[in-house]
């Protein structure tokens, strides 16, 4: 048995030399290189004071000490066999985790920062929804108390700013008449006012394909889905919709700022319109027929591309739209003045034109008709 603890503590005391050295490398390299980077002192003079600071912080803490003596783990109360069992548990994983970290590129002194971002995007995923629902529910039942006219009124009123038709097709046409006037620095700063993508450089074909894109694409979490929570729990439930996409809208970005603090709202932003948004591409495709724009070419394409952007959703109605219209959507963009090399949507049969804009609206006012329509059918039968 002696010789097994031995074994034990020779294996404690190579994990742990291994330990400290990785520690204390990783973080050198995580604090050491600003102040190398800002070149404050010599490299030299930057070891050497690093170097001290980590003696006597070695030498001269009592963390360790108190954490023996208060913490949780009290050896007086353990066997000498538990607490090695113990120790050695620890320690092997503390390993494993350290080699994890390391391996997945974060590195471990970030870990920390890393799981306060996703908990508290979690708890902002949680809270804001929850806490939109609950208010307008309430004030709806309270005004239906009042009067059965004042809650009518007022879930109509909020049903009105659930809805973003009138407001997208608006901006939209904002960018198409700059377009036909050839104001092009006018344009991109109309159409910079519906899109997250910068549109400082872009060229008019690239103003206008911004347009459409985010025509199509709000015709689905702009409308669409929103109409269809509505349907079935009236403002509230459509109102929290509308709560969680715009965190999205807000959080969602896959840059260093948001890149975990806004990772649980995008996923409930997909999972919210997972069913709406591939609704809304069907209907899209019908929508084409009617509009006499391309159904065949719609439906071809939707089959094809919907799948071919970084959210499961958002191509779902950009597909149809660039079938429908026989032109090429998607492709790389700039954000934040980062390029993101992203998949192209469609065939370019021909080029994009302003009239296009035009087009895609009325194709998000049928398509939306269409939602409305079956929907209220559905409802009104299953009452």
């Amino acid at each position: 048995m002696e010789t097994i603890y031995l074994c034990i503590v020779i294996f404690l005391l190579c994990l742990a030399v291994f330990d400290l050295f990785v520690g204390v490398s990783n973080d050198a390299v995580n604090f050491l290189q600003s102040a190398v980077g800002a070149r404050v002192a010599s490299f030299r003079t930057i070891l050497i004071i690093a170097s001290v600071g980590v003696m006597l912080g070695a030498v001269m803490s009592s963390g360790m000490m108190d954490v023996a003596r208060h913490g949780i783990m009290m050896p007086a109360h353990y066997s000498f066999h538990e607490v090695m069992t113990i120790l050695l548990a620890v320690m092997v994983t503390d390993i494993i985790v350290l080699d994890a970290f390391n391996t997945l590129g974060m590195p471990t002194s970030t870990t920390v920062s890393l799981v306060f971002e996703l908990l508290g995007g979690a708890v902002t995923a949680f809270c804001l929804p929850v806490g939109t629902f609950l208010v307008t529910s309430l004030v709806c039942l309270a005004a239906a108390k009042l009067s059965p006219w004042l809650g009518l009124a007022v879930q109509m009123f909020w049903c009105g700013q659930a809805l973003a038709a009138k407001g997208l097709a608006q901006e939209s046409r904002n960018v198409y008449r700059e377009l036909v006037k050839d104001d092009l620095p006018a344009a991109r700063k109309a159409v910079s006012r519906i899109v997250g993508r910068d549109t400082q450089n872009l060229t008019a074909e690239g103003v206008t394909k911004a347009a459409v894109e985010t025509v199509a694409e709000n015709a689905s979490d702009g409308v669409i889905a929103p109409l269809l929570y509505m349907l079935i729990g009236g403002a509230p439930l459509a109102l929290t919709y509308k709560a969680i996409n715009t965190m999205d809208s807000m959080l969602g970005y896959k840059n260093e700022k948001y890149l975990y603090f806004g990772r649980i709202p995008a996923k409930l932003d997909d999972l919210a319109n997972y069913l709406p948004s591939r609704l809304a591409g069907l209907l899209w495709c019908a929508a084409a027929a009617l509009t006499g724009n391309r159904a065949a070419g719609a439906w071809k394409i939707w089959r094809r591309d919907r799948h071919n952007h970084a959210s499961p959703n958002s191509a779902q109605t950009e597909s149809a739209c660039a079938g429908a219209l026989g032109v090429q959507l998607a492709g790389p963009a700039y954000y934040f003045g980062e390029y993101y090399p992203k998949p192209t949507i469609g065939d370019a049969l021909r080029p994009i034109e302003p009239q296009d804009i035009l087009r895609a609206n009325r194709m998000m006012y049928v398509a939306s008709g269409f939602a409305l329509a079956w929907g209220a059918a559905i409802r009104g039968f299953l009452a």
